[in-house]
């Protein structure tokens, strides 16, 4: 089980936790990200994405989810804005669920119904403009 703890001092130091994170990852893994806004999870999502190849993964508020093909399937949703029903999950989440996969879900919400191979929830707490404390918990 992965339970990590640590205050990153700087993006560089954040960036560095998120590439070591992104490389115990297997397919079909499903990550919650969650933080207050401003908190970094946007760039931990992007960090993550470039450990797997792609460098333009943006912040998916507008339309909720965006979906990156590659040796790794990225989907990235974003529920700040609006909170997911059961017909969002069922026909436009899970239709692009593609193996292998990675869901990072911004603002999570009740959505442990989705089967993966491993979960995680990932916690980014503000310390100062700089700093970040982050945990990162398998479930």
């Amino acid at each position: 089980m992965i339970n990590i703890s640590k205050t990153c001092g700087s993006e560089i130091e954040t960036k560095e936790l998120a590439l070591q994170f992104a490389s115990y990852l297997i397919p079909d893994t499903l990550i919650y990200l969650s933080g207050n806004v401003g908190s970094g999870k946007t760039y931990f999502s992007q960090s993550i994405a470039t450990y797997f190849g792609f460098n333009e993964l943006k912040s998916s508020s507008f339309s909720r989810i965006t979906y990156h093909k590659g040796n790794v399937n990225i989907v990235h949703c974003d529920f700040f804005k609006k909170i997911p029903d059961e017909d969002f999950i069922s026909y436009e989440l899970e239709p692009v669920l593609v193996s292998p996969w990675l869901l990072i879900i911004e603002w999570p919400y009740n959505l442990d119904h989705l089967n993966s191979n491993m979960s995680f929830h990932v916690n980014i707490k503000i310390q100062n403009d700089d700093c970040r404390f982050i945990t990162i918990k398998q479930f």
